[in-house]
Protein backbone atom coordinates (compact mmCIF):
# COMPACT_ATOMS: atom_id res chain seq x y z
CA UNK A 1 0.00 0.00 0.00
CA UNK A 2 1.41 3.31 -1.07
CA UNK A 3 2.13 5.80 1.88
CA UNK A 4 0.64 8.94 1.46
CA UNK A 5 0.32 11.05 4.46
CA UNK A 6 2.98 13.63 4.88
CA UNK A 7 4.06 11.65 8.31
CA UNK A 8 4.47 8.44 6.20
CA UNK A 9 6.78 10.16 3.39
CA UNK A 10 9.05 11.80 6.47
CA UNK A 11 9.05 8.15 7.69
CA UNK A 12 10.52 7.18 4.15
CA UNK A 13 12.95 9.93 3.70
CA UNK A 14 14.60 9.45 7.29
CA UNK A 15 14.97 5.57 6.50
CA UNK A 16 16.89 6.69 3.41
CA UNK A 17 18.82 9.46 5.48
CA UNK A 18 20.07 6.28 8.18
CA UNK A 19 20.94 4.21 5.78
CA UNK A 20 23.19 6.19 3.89
CA UNK A 21 24.31 7.41 6.96
CA UNK A 22 25.46 4.23 7.80
CA UNK A 23 27.21 3.86 4.21
CA UNK A 24 24.90 0.79 3.37
CA UNK A 25 23.07 0.01 -0.12
CA UNK A 26 19.57 -1.06 -0.70
CA UNK A 27 20.90 -4.26 -1.47
CA UNK A 28 22.81 -4.65 1.69
CA UNK A 29 20.33 -3.33 3.91
CA UNK A 30 17.92 -6.04 2.10
CA UNK A 31 19.82 -8.77 2.97
CA UNK A 32 20.41 -7.59 6.58
CA UNK A 33 16.39 -7.55 7.09
CA UNK A 34 15.63 -10.43 4.78
CA UNK A 35 14.06 -8.27 2.06
CA UNK A 36 14.97 -7.84 -1.67
CA UNK A 37 16.48 -4.50 -2.46
CA UNK A 38 13.42 -3.70 -4.73
CA UNK A 39 11.15 -3.75 -1.47
CA UNK A 40 13.82 -1.40 0.38
CA UNK A 41 13.63 1.03 -2.57
CA UNK A 42 9.79 1.10 -2.19
CA UNK A 43 10.11 1.41 1.05
CA UNK A 44 11.99 4.70 0.61
CA UNK A 45 9.84 5.81 -2.58
CA UNK A 46 6.99 5.35 -0.35
CA UNK A 47 5.16 2.96 -2.63
CA UNK A 48 4.71 -0.04 0.81
CA UNK A 49 3.91 1.18 3.68
CA UNK A 50 6.47 -1.34 5.87
CA UNK A 51 4.63 -4.30 8.88
CA UNK A 52 5.85 -3.35 12.42
CA UNK A 53 8.32 -6.32 12.61
CA UNK A 54 9.79 -4.39 8.98
CA UNK A 55 10.10 -1.03 10.38
CA UNK A 56 12.05 -3.18 13.72
CA UNK A 57 14.05 -5.46 11.62
CA UNK A 58 15.13 -1.82 10.13
CA UNK A 59 15.67 -0.09 13.59
CA UNK A 60 18.29 -2.83 14.36
CA UNK A 61 19.55 -3.36 11.19
CA UNK A 62 20.61 0.28 10.85
CA UNK A 63 21.38 0.79 14.30
CA UNK A 64 19.19 3.39 15.16
CA UNK A 65 18.64 4.52 18.54
CA UNK A 66 15.29 3.15 20.13
CA UNK A 67 13.65 7.36 20.75
CA UNK A 68 14.36 7.30 17.19
CA UNK A 69 13.00 4.18 16.12
CA UNK A 70 9.87 4.78 18.13
CA UNK A 71 9.41 7.91 15.88
CA UNK A 72 9.52 6.15 12.96
CA UNK A 73 7.08 3.64 14.40
CA UNK A 74 4.76 6.51 15.31
CA UNK A 75 5.07 8.02 11.94
CA UNK A 76 3.31 5.02 10.38
CA UNK A 77 0.93 4.63 13.17
CA UNK A 78 2.52 1.88 15.18
CA UNK A 79 3.23 2.66 19.42
CA UNK A 80 6.58 3.17 20.29
CA UNK A 81 7.58 0.59 22.73
CA UNK A 82 11.39 0.18 21.57
CA UNK A 83 14.49 0.32 24.52
CA UNK A 84 18.10 1.08 24.40
CA UNK A 85 20.56 -1.64 25.37
CA UNK A 86 21.67 -0.54 29.35
CA UNK A 87 25.21 1.71 28.07
CA UNK A 88 28.21 0.67 29.29
CA UNK A 89 30.73 2.71 30.88
CA UNK A 90 32.35 5.09 28.33
CA UNK A 91 35.91 3.85 26.50
CA UNK A 92 38.12 5.60 29.09
CA UNK A 93 41.30 7.39 27.24
CA UNK A 94 43.74 4.83 28.52
CA UNK A 95 41.79 1.95 26.12
CA UNK A 96 41.26 4.74 22.83
CA UNK A 97 44.80 5.26 23.17
CA UNK A 98 45.18 0.75 23.10
CA UNK A 99 43.19 1.25 20.44
CA UNK A 100 44.60 3.72 18.39
CA UNK A 101 48.29 2.47 18.73
CA UNK A 102 47.39 -1.47 17.96
CA UNK A 103 45.53 0.02 14.87
CA UNK A 104 48.48 2.06 13.45
CA UNK A 105 51.30 -1.21 14.65
CA UNK A 106 49.06 -3.98 13.16
CA UNK A 107 48.60 -1.75 9.80
CA UNK A 108 53.02 -1.05 9.73
CA UNK A 109 54.93 -0.79 7.73
CA UNK A 110 51.90 0.63 5.30
CA UNK A 111 50.71 4.81 6.47
CA UNK A 112 48.01 4.36 9.25
CA UNK A 113 46.36 7.35 11.10
CA UNK A 114 43.48 8.00 13.35
CA UNK A 115 41.11 11.09 12.91
CA UNK A 116 39.59 12.68 16.03
CA UNK A 117 35.68 14.31 16.41
CA UNK A 118 36.96 17.59 15.10
CA UNK A 119 38.55 15.38 11.82
CA UNK A 120 42.33 16.41 12.71
CA UNK A 121 44.85 13.82 12.57
CA UNK A 122 45.23 12.65 15.88
CA UNK A 123 47.57 10.14 15.71
CA UNK A 124 49.94 8.24 12.68
CA UNK A 125 52.73 6.21 12.50
CA UNK A 126 55.67 6.61 11.09
CA UNK A 127 55.01 5.73 7.58
CA UNK A 128 51.92 8.32 7.70
CA UNK A 129 54.77 11.41 9.09
CA UNK A 130 56.93 10.18 6.20
CA UNK A 131 54.16 10.32 3.67
CA UNK A 132 53.16 14.33 5.29
CA UNK A 133 56.70 15.67 5.80
CA UNK A 134 56.01 17.61 2.51
CA UNK A 135 52.96 19.32 3.97
CA UNK A 136 53.84 19.43 7.38
CA UNK A 137 55.10 23.17 7.33
CA UNK A 138 51.91 24.94 5.52
CA UNK A 139 50.20 26.44 8.44
CA UNK A 140 46.69 26.87 7.45
CA UNK A 141 46.26 23.16 7.69
CA UNK A 142 46.16 23.02 11.13
CA UNK A 143 43.55 23.11 13.33
CA UNK A 144 44.81 24.21 16.96
CA UNK A 145 48.17 22.38 16.81
CA UNK A 146 46.53 18.93 14.59
CA UNK A 147 46.94 18.51 10.84
CA UNK A 148 42.95 19.18 9.95
CA UNK A 149 42.29 16.50 7.58
CA UNK A 150 39.44 18.64 5.36
CA UNK A 151 42.22 21.41 4.93
CA UNK A 152 45.05 18.52 4.66
CA UNK A 153 42.87 16.80 1.57
CA UNK A 154 41.15 20.57 -0.12
CA UNK A 155 44.12 23.06 0.67
CA UNK A 156 45.88 24.00 -3.32
CA UNK A 157 49.14 23.22 -1.50
CA UNK A 158 48.06 19.78 0.24
CA UNK A 159 47.03 16.11 -0.86
CA UNK A 160 46.13 17.83 -4.59
CA UNK A 161 49.74 18.03 -5.76
CA UNK A 162 50.54 14.40 -4.54
CA UNK A 163 46.75 12.24 -5.17
CA UNK A 164 47.06 11.66 -9.16
CA UNK A 165 42.76 10.65 -8.82
CA UNK A 166 42.35 13.25 -6.13
CA UNK A 167 38.65 13.96 -7.22
CA UNK A 168 37.85 10.52 -6.09
CA UNK A 169 39.64 10.88 -2.72
CA UNK A 170 37.98 14.64 -2.25
CA UNK A 171 34.62 12.94 -3.40
CA UNK A 172 34.87 10.53 -1.31
CA UNK A 173 35.66 12.78 1.91
CA UNK A 174 32.28 14.38 1.27
CA UNK A 175 30.31 11.92 1.55
CA UNK A 176 31.95 11.29 5.37
CA UNK A 177 31.23 14.89 5.72
CA UNK A 178 27.27 14.69 4.30
CA UNK A 179 26.88 11.72 6.96
CA UNK A 180 28.15 13.42 9.54
CA UNK A 181 26.09 16.10 8.77
CA UNK A 182 22.74 13.83 9.53
CA UNK A 183 24.41 12.42 12.53
CA UNK A 184 26.03 15.63 14.12
CA UNK A 185 24.88 18.51 12.16
CA UNK A 186 27.07 21.43 13.83
CA UNK A 187 30.33 18.99 13.51
CA UNK A 188 29.32 18.23 9.69
CA UNK A 189 28.74 21.91 9.24
CA UNK A 190 32.08 23.10 10.25
CA UNK A 191 33.77 20.75 8.55
CA UNK A 192 31.54 21.61 5.35
CA UNK A 193 32.75 25.31 5.57
CA UNK A 194 36.24 24.37 6.17
CA UNK A 195 36.14 22.59 2.58
CA UNK A 196 34.67 25.26 1.22
CA UNK A 197 36.58 27.66 2.21
CA UNK A 198 39.05 26.15 -0.02
CA UNK A 199 37.63 24.57 -2.35
CA UNK A 200 34.07 25.18 -4.36
CA UNK A 201 32.18 21.63 -4.01
CA UNK A 202 30.07 20.55 -6.76
CA UNK A 203 26.30 20.92 -6.41
CA UNK A 204 26.14 17.05 -6.81
CA UNK A 205 29.03 16.12 -4.27
CA UNK A 206 26.87 17.34 -1.64
CA UNK A 207 23.91 14.96 -1.21
CA UNK A 208 24.56 11.10 0.08
CA UNK A 209 24.13 8.57 -2.35
CA UNK A 210 25.10 4.93 -2.87
CA UNK A 211 27.69 5.68 -5.69
CA UNK A 212 30.32 7.20 -3.61
CA UNK A 213 29.84 6.35 0.19
CA UNK A 214 33.61 6.98 0.97
CA UNK A 215 34.88 4.60 3.12
CA UNK A 216 36.96 1.46 1.81
CA UNK A 217 39.35 1.36 -0.61
CA UNK A 218 39.52 4.04 -3.01
CA UNK A 219 42.07 2.67 -5.49
CA UNK A 220 44.05 5.93 -6.40
CA UNK A 221 48.04 6.41 -7.42
CA UNK A 222 49.76 8.34 -5.13
CA UNK A 223 53.36 10.48 -5.90
CA UNK A 224 55.94 9.94 -3.30
CA UNK A 225 60.16 11.34 -3.58
CA UNK A 226 60.70 7.90 -5.24
CA UNK A 227 58.03 8.13 -8.20
CA UNK A 228 54.48 7.34 -8.29
CA UNK A 229 52.84 4.16 -6.28
CA UNK A 230 49.60 2.69 -6.13
CA UNK A 231 47.92 2.66 -3.45
CA UNK A 232 43.99 2.16 -1.56
CA UNK A 233 42.98 4.59 0.62
CA UNK A 234 40.85 2.96 3.44
CA UNK A 235 38.93 5.10 5.96
CA UNK A 236 36.76 3.14 8.53
CA UNK A 237 34.39 4.39 11.72
CA UNK A 238 34.96 2.80 14.85
CA UNK A 239 32.10 3.44 16.91
CA UNK A 240 29.36 1.07 19.15
CA UNK A 241 28.77 -2.66 17.10
CA UNK A 242 25.19 -2.10 15.82
CA UNK A 243 24.11 -5.04 17.66
CA UNK A 244 24.15 -2.40 20.84
CA UNK A 245 23.20 0.89 20.06
CA UNK A 246 23.39 2.03 23.65
CA UNK A 247 26.83 1.35 23.80
CA UNK A 248 28.75 4.09 25.45
CA UNK A 249 31.83 4.28 22.86
CA UNK A 250 33.61 7.29 21.34
CA UNK A 251 33.07 7.68 18.00
CA UNK A 252 36.64 7.87 16.14
CA UNK A 253 37.67 7.23 12.27
CA UNK A 254 40.75 5.46 11.46
CA UNK A 255 42.89 5.40 7.82
CA UNK A 256 45.67 3.58 6.16
CA UNK A 257 46.98 3.55 2.59
CA UNK A 258 47.35 -0.21 1.49
CA UNK A 259 49.86 -1.02 -1.31
CA UNK A 260 48.24 -2.12 -4.31
CA UNK A 261 50.42 -4.36 -5.69
CA UNK A 262 53.87 -6.26 -4.79
CA UNK A 263 55.64 -3.13 -6.09
CA UNK A 264 53.94 -0.59 -3.89
CA UNK A 265 54.57 -2.92 -1.43
CA UNK A 266 58.03 -2.88 -2.37
CA UNK A 267 58.41 1.01 -2.71
CA UNK A 268 56.98 1.87 0.84
CA UNK A 269 58.94 -0.50 2.34
CA UNK A 270 61.96 1.07 0.41
CA UNK A 271 60.90 4.63 1.68
CA UNK A 272 61.09 3.34 5.16
CA UNK A 273 64.43 2.09 5.30
CA UNK A 274 66.44 3.32 7.54
CA UNK A 275 63.87 5.80 9.19
CA UNK A 276 63.43 7.51 12.34
CA UNK A 277 61.42 9.94 14.58
CA UNK A 278 64.37 12.13 13.49
CA UNK A 279 63.73 12.56 9.54
CA UNK A 280 60.41 13.89 10.91
CA UNK A 281 58.93 17.07 10.51
CA UNK A 282 58.58 18.64 14.53
CA UNK A 283 55.06 19.66 13.65
CA UNK A 284 54.36 16.40 13.41
CA UNK A 285 55.91 14.43 16.34
CA UNK A 286 53.24 15.39 19.04
CA UNK A 287 50.65 12.72 17.16
CA UNK A 288 53.48 10.49 16.47
CA UNK A 289 53.03 6.77 17.46
CA UNK A 290 56.60 5.23 17.65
Amino acid sequence: MPLASEDAKKFSRIVTQWRLMRGLSQQSLGEAIGHSQRHISFIENGRTKPSRLTVERLVDALAIPARDGNRLLNLLGFSGSLQDELASPPLDESGLAMIQEAWMKGMFPNPAYTIDERHRLEKMNLATALWLNRVAGIEEIYDDGRLSWPSLIFHPQGLRQFVEDWDVLATAYVQIVNREMLRNPAVGARLMNCIQRLFEVPSSWKSLNDQSMGTIGMRLRAQTRMGSVAVEFVILNVSAPPSQPGLAFLDFLVGSVIPANAEAAAMISKLLSGATPADIHPALLPSLVS
